[in-house]
This record gives C-alpha cells, sequence and structure tokens, in this order.
C-alpha cells in the first residue's frame, strides 16, 4: 500500500519522537534515591584529635538512618596520610589519602567531588570542624608535611575553600541537587570577613561570634531529623543544632544571599566615615568588649563598631548606620541563637568584624574578597593601633 505525502510525515514524525523519547530517557539523570548527605571536614592533626573518636563515633550512629549518608575528611595526629571515611546504614568505608597536608583547600576540593560522585543525594550539609584562628584561618594542622617539602604549622585558607565551595555547588545545582546549609563549626567564624569569604556557598550558613566548645552533641539528633524529614531547610537543621548542641553557647544562622547586600552597605558606610572630616581613632571603639580573641586579632560585636563610630563621625555617617543596622537585622541574620546564661552576647548582633590589636596584621589579609571590594579594610586600620609593627602568626590555644 502506498503512504500519501502527509501520511509518511506523520509515520516520520512519530518514529522521531519515540526514538527522541528514548534518548531522552537515556540522557536525563535521575534524581538521587539518597536524601541526604552530611559531609564533614575534620583538620584534627592538633589538639582537638581528642574529639575524633567521639565525633565519629555519633556520626557513625545517626548514619544508621537508610536515607542518610556521612562523609568525613579526617586528619588526625598519629594517622598516616588523611582518611576518607564513609558511612550509611551499616556499610563504612576507609579510604587513604597519600598526603599529610590537612590544610590544602585542593584537598578538600578533591573530597567534596568524590564523596558527591560515589554518593549523590538530593541535599547536602557541609560542616567545617577545627580551631578557627585570626581572619581567613579555618582549621589548623600542625603537621602538614606539605607537597613542596614544607612542614611548618599552616592553617586552612577561608578564602580557598570558600572559592573550592561555590564552584563544587554551581555543579550540584546544574544536577539539581541543594545545599541547605553550611556549618562553621569553629570559634569566632561569624565575622563579616569570613562569612562574605563563604557567598553563594550555600543556602545558610551557620557559625559562632565566640568561642564554640568541643566536642558538641548534636550530630545524631540532627541525622536522625534530617532522615525523617527529606525536605527540611537549613532554618530546620539549624534549629536541631541549636537544642541539641550543649557545647555552643551562641550561634548565628546568615542567609547567605543577603551577603551580596552587605558588602555596598559597608563600603558605603566606610567610604562616608573615612572622606568626613572626623576619621575615627582607636579611642571611638575602645569601650567595646571583644567577642572573641585570638592571639593579638580580635572580633568585635558589627553593630557596636558601626554605631561607635557613626556617632564619633557625624555627618551622614548615622544615617547609613541605621540602613546598615536594618539590613544585618532584617534580612541577614535569620536567627541569632543564645543560650539563655550567655548573659554576655545579649547585646550582640550576631555578626563580628575584625579589629586587630596591630593595624600591621591587616596586611596579611589584603586579598580578603571584604577588602577588595569595599573600603572596610581602610576603616578597620583607622580603628586599630600601632601601625607598621612586625606581626607573627600564633598558634591556636586549647578550647
Amino acid at each position: 500500500m502506498k503512504l500519501g505525502l502527509p501520511w509518511a510525515l506523520v509515520v516520520l514524525a512519530g518514529l522521531a519522537t519515540g526514538v527522541g523519547w528514548r534518548l531522552l530517557q537515556r540522557e536525563t539523570p535521575r534524581p538521587p534515591s539518597l536524601a541526604w548527605h552530611f559531609v564533614y571536614v575534620m583538620p584534627y592533626d592538633n589538639d582537638l584529635d581528642r574529639c575524633a573518636g567521639p565525633i565519629t563515633q555519633a556520626l557513625r550512629r545517626g548514619a544508621r538512618h537508610p536515607s542518610v549518608a556521612v562523609s568525613v575528611l579526617y586528619d588526625g595526629v598519629a594517622q598516616d596520610g588523611l582518611r576518607e571515611l564513609s558511612f550509611r546504614g551499616r556499610e563504612e568505608r576507609s579510604r587513604r589519602i597519600d598526603t599529610e597536608d590537612g590544610a590544602d583547600a585542593a584537598q578538600v576540593a578533591s573530597f567534596l567531588d568524590r564523596v558527591t560522585r560515589d554518593r549523590p543525594a538530593r541535599r547536602y550539609v557541609l560542616v567545617f570542624l577545627d580551631h578557627g584562628g585570626a581572619m581567613d584561618q579555618l582549621g589548623y594542622d600542625e603537621r602538614p608535611a606539605r607537597a613542596d617539602g614544607g612542614s611548618a604549622p599552616r592553617w586552612l585558607s577561608a578564602r580557598g575553600v570558600g572559592e573550592a565551595l561555590r564552584r563544587w555547588r554551581s555543579r550540584r545545582q546544574l544536577a539539581g541537587e541543594a545545599v541547605p546549609l553550611v556549618f562553621l563549626q569553629q570559634c569566632g567564624r561569624a565575622s563579616i570577613e569570613t562569612l562574605v569569604n563563604f557567598r553563594r556557598t550555600g543556602e545558610r550558613l551557620l557559625a559562632s561570634q565566640r568561642d564554640l566548645g568541643a566536642c558538641n552533641t548534636y550530630y545524631e539528633a540532627l541525622l536522625a531529623f534530617a532522615s525523617a524529614h527529606p525536605d527540611a531547610t537549613g532554618r530546620d537543621l539549624a534549629e536541631v543544632i541549636f537544642e541539641a548542641d550543649r557545647n555552643s553557647r551562641s550561634l548565628t544562622l546568615v542567609r547567605t544571599q543577603a551577603l551580596e547586600g552587605i558588602v555596598p552597605r559597608v563600603d558605603a558606610f566606610a567610604r562616608e566615615v573615612l572622606s568626613g572630616g572626623r576619621t575615627p581613632g582607636p579611642s571611638s571603639v575602645a569601650g567595646i568588649a571583644p567577642c572573641f580573641s585570638f592571639g593579638i586579632s580580635q572580633n568585635y560585636d558589627l553593630l557596636q563598631v558601626v554605631r561607635a563610630v557613626a556617632t564619633a563621625s557625624g555627618g551622614r555617617a548615622p544615617l547609613l548606620a541605621e540602613a546598615l543596622e536594618r539590613f544585618v537585622q532584617e534580612d541577614l541574620v535569620e536567627r541569632h541563637h543564645r543560650r539563655s546564661d550567655d548573659l554576655e552576647s545579649a547585646g550582640w548582633c550576631g555578626v563580628s568584624t575584625h579589629l586587630p590589636a596591630l593595624a600591621g596584621l591587616l596586611d596579611l589579609y589584603s586579598l580578603q574578597p571584604l577588602y577588595q571590594e569595599t573600603r572596610w579594610g581602610e576603616l578597620a586600620r583607622a580603628l586599630s593601633a600601632n601601625e607598621g609593627l612586625t606581626i607573627r602568626a600564633s598558634p591556636p590555644t586549647r578550647p
């Protein structure tokens, strides 16, 4: 039987549609069956290695829930090389990584790529454990044994990690996967300088203005909650940590999208103060107590500093300070959780800023994004003392 031209076109279209549909089915990836993947970076080649066992055991127990997996990048005092640990249900994996350098952001990036390739999930939570030090110091490795032959103690860079996380998250977004929460589980990391490093790394950031404590007690409760709530938000997870952790006294939950808006606002305020006729000096903030101290580096509550500087400067600075304060309280900080017995942080906004005792320390951080994109670093220098002294980094103290 001959088919007329219209019927032939219909048949060909149907065949093409069928072939196209089958190709689409083969090429469109299925969503991951795993609801949650909790990824921990644990650079404990220091005195906090005492917490590695209790934390790992708690994570192992929490990962018994079938919809949850846990991966850990662990660097320990007595350990040969880094170790990659993975828990899901009753399955456990351990893999040695042939390097001693736990302060290398490239190792963190490679670890994230491996574990998300091996166990893709619909949602990820990233947690960075260890000491928090001065600005840009995210984890302390006492014996890094670097590939270049160096072995002096060094810190994991917050700037380097933030850049790696943005690249990693963009790939997860293309795959239709989410990162509801990034938790900087270290002392004093809720500074505006550190938080800006972590723009676009997750939907929410959790950090503390002050000493955080260790080894923390929320792990099993968090994993159990996530298993029962596959669509939980970063806010939901943070609330579980607030309630279940007995070590932390103060935690701040930040909307990462608002970090894009805080940068021009602190810049406008700094420019107004620095261009006025009465640029304030160290005496204008002398009455403010630090939230977190690490050697000669101190973090102070951001809004307490802004209010004091605005009062000392006059002009348009008070109006810009009010606008900045509203943005911090209404847009940036989603929740500032304080334990009822923590009276010291009652007047804090949840976010700090770095004002070192010696202004020369700021030279070490000239490449920090906040200082590159604003004049906030210039204002910090004006508020700090003893310009030009030589600075030497110090090791962390026991929490």
